[in-house]
């Protein structure tokens, strides 16, 4: 009961495309959700003070932007 499978060269290097192309969205789908704003390896150097922190300009910490926000108004 064996069928013998067949395939021309369009059909084949289209499904080839479709795959690829479900792979590419399918990876970018995962770097876009698991992705996080700012860096996740900064941490805070003055105890959560920011208006005195020398590296408040460079910082991308949630509690940094809002303070560099109310700082601009």
């Amino acid at each position: 009961m064996s069928r013998e499978f067949r395939q021309d060269r369009r059909e084949f290097i289209k499904n080839i495309g479709r795959k690829l192309a479900a792979g590419v969205l399918l990876i970018g789908t995962g770097v876009l959700v698991c992705r996080k704003p700012g860096n996740r390896n900064e941490t805070c150097t003055s105890d959560g003070v920011c208006t005195r922190c020398s590296e408040l300009s460079g910082c991308g910490l949630p509690q940094a932007l809002s303070s560099k926000r109310a700082l601009r108004k």
